[in-house]
């Protein structure tokens, strides 16, 4: 779409470009990059994000990566090697989700307290706890549900909710994917006596289908995103309106 470049100390909106589908199937990016300039971060090894149009989604850009190192285990025949990284890939891809989702939620609350102040709704501390400290997905999607039920939301879909079970069934605790030894969780010697199967495969067909139905990829699309920022649009439009 674009790109952004300095001139004489400001700010300028260079060429636009477009992004890759091909390579960029998951929205990571906005806007593209010149294709000469792609052809050689390609041949450097060299990944290059930031500025306009090229700030990187998040969720995108770990919903992407799990992806590939999935189609890299089939591929290779194997999902052992590749099963532990994968998986935290994919969790923390389905953490992003929820907090995303509680921030809108967040967002329409904040706002329907702007426009009837003697009507204020509170956010526990621990609600918020959830949006920016928590990594227990069973907690965040409590805590989300609860969010959108105050801001009179409807409730996540259903298929959230199955998600964060199948991997909070896999896990021995929210860090369990990323340290061998978890000093929160009871079990200190996890491998030494336990086989787990993680089903790498299916998990990601089911958070691809997730993303697919609960995020937003265009404001046409009906998900359950489009309708919180729906919600919030408006709100933000009544608030700018009564000023």
């Amino acid at each position: 779409m674009t790109g952004q470049r300095e001139v004489n100390g400001l700010w300028s909106i260079g060429p636009l470009y477009s992004r890759h589908p091909a390579t960029d199937p998951r929205d990571v990016f906005v806007g593209g990059k010149n294709p000469s300039q792609a052809e050689s971060d390609f041949e450097n090894g060299i990944a290059r994000m930031g500025g306009f149009w090229r700030q990187p989604s998040y969720v995108g850009a770990y919903l992407t990566a799990a992806s590939l190192l999935v189609e890299q285990g089939q591929a290779r025949g194997s999902f052992d090697e590749i099963g532990l990284p994968a998986f935290y890939l994919q969790r923390h891809a389905a953490e992003l989700i929820l907090k995303r989702l509680l921030q809108w939620c967040f967002e329409i609350i904040e706002c329907r307290n702007q426009i009837k102040p003697g009507q204020a709704i509170m956010i526990t501390n621990r609600h918020r706890r959830s949006l920016n400290n928590e990594h227990d997905l069973r907690k965040i999607l409590n805590s989300l549900k609860k969010a959108a039920k105050l801001a009179d939301e409807k409730i996540p879909p259903e298929c959230l909710a199955q998600l964060v079970e199948t991997i909070s069934s896999v896990e021995a605790s929210p860090h369990w994917s990323r340290y061998r030894v978890d000093s929160r969780s009871t079990q200190k010697k996890l491998w030494e006596t336990t086989e787990i199967v993680i089903p790498v495969a299916s998990l990601q067909t089911q958070l691809d289908l997730v993303a697919s139905d609960v995020l937003a990829r265009s404001l046409e699309q009906e998900c359950y995103e489009n309708e919180l920022y729906s919600t919030w649009a408006g709100l933000t439009s009544a608030l700018e309106g009564s000023q």
